[in-house]
């Protein structure tokens, strides 16, 4: 007597990627929307996306110097060079 086969999703889908630790990240149309919104708003001012990023690599080249600082310091520095 033969088994049916179970109809399970495709993995290859494209929709997830594993982790090393072995958890799943979906990529949501969300995290895509933000992906496409990370450079200016309409009114020329900098997204949230765009100072985050920049302040994560000053905060980068912060310790790789071993300089003093914080995060807010780090957000400010970030969000006035983006905004000159």
């Amino acid at each position: 007597m033969k088994m049916a086969k179970k109809n399970t999703p495709s993995k290859s889908a494209g929709a997830s990627n594993k982790k090393a630790s072995g958890t799943t990240i979906r990529r949501t149309a969300v995290s895509k929307k933000l992906a496409d919104t990370a450079g200016t708003d309409d009114r020329g001012k900098p997204t949230h996306v765009e100072i985050s990023q920049k302040a994560h690599e000053i905060y980068l080249e912060r310790i790789s110097k071993g300089e003093p600082g914080n995060p807010d310091s780090d957000w400010q520095q970030a969000l006035d060079m983006l905004q000159a």
